[in-house]
This record gives structure tokens, sequence and C-alpha cells, in this order.
């Protein structure tokens, strides 16, 4: 079975010993930095191969 999200903000919340509130912001904050890249890397393959 899958882990959930929750089930992962639980799992690090425990391992670093912070607040699931915590955990839950820095996981979010993580899957945002990581769309951004991909869309900023989807961008410049786009440009290259208009070139």
């Amino acid at each position: 079975m899958a882990l959930t999200k929750d089930q992962l903000i639980a799992d690090i919340a425990e391992a670093i010993d912070a607040p699931k509130t915590t955990a839950r912001n820095a996981l979010d904050q993580l899957g945002q930095i990581v769309a951004d890249q991909l869309e900023t890397a989807a961008k410049s393959l786009c440009q290259a191969s208009a070139s």
C-alpha cells in the first residue's frame, strides 16, 4: 500500500523531532520548489528547440 501524504508528514515530523505542521510546511515548500524547477527546465527546453 502506498504511503499517504499524512503518513509521510508524520514520519518526517518524528524523524526530525518537529511538529507535524513544520513537516507539512517543509514538504509543501519542497513540492513547490520542484514544480518551479521543472517549469523552468521545460521553458528552457522549449526555447532551445525553437532556436
